[in-house]
């Protein structure tokens, strides 16, 4: 049975958050903008510059009209994820922030469904 309503926090690198943001919103998916996973006081105390640093993971929220819609859409990903081999998307609650899966160009739709709706 489908949700009313799926909200997700995906967590990948900076480039391929930008785009996947863009690809959501061209799908009529709701998506904030893609913000850093660190805080600019960590690049006081670290040994390479802020800008490094927030180019290594960025945070966004998707909002689905379904369950099925966010499966649908994980799933139609694989093109987009074959252009990053080396990348994958963590997909989380955006409540708790506890991590529910991976998603990357091997990953099976049984997987996202496990992954989205788990």
């Amino acid at each position: 049975m489908d949700m009313p309503e799926a909200i997700l926090a995906v967590e990948g690198g900076s480039g391929l958050m930008k785009e996947l943001c863009a690809l959501a919103e061209q799908h009529g998916i709701e998506t904030s903008k893609p913000v850093s996973k660190t805080s600019p006081a960590d690049a006081l105390d670290s040994p390479i510059g802020g800008e490094e640093i927030r180019q290594a993971l960025e945070l966004a929220t998707l909002v689905f009209k379904s369950g099925a819609a966010a499966v649908a859409f994980f799933t139609a990903l694989k093109p987009f994820l074959q252009k990053h081999p080396t990348e994958s998307l963590v997909v989380k609650d955006p409540l708790s922030g506890s991590k529910k899966g991976r998603i990357d160009q091997t990953t099976s739709t049984a997987e996202v469904q496990t992954i989205v709706e788990g």
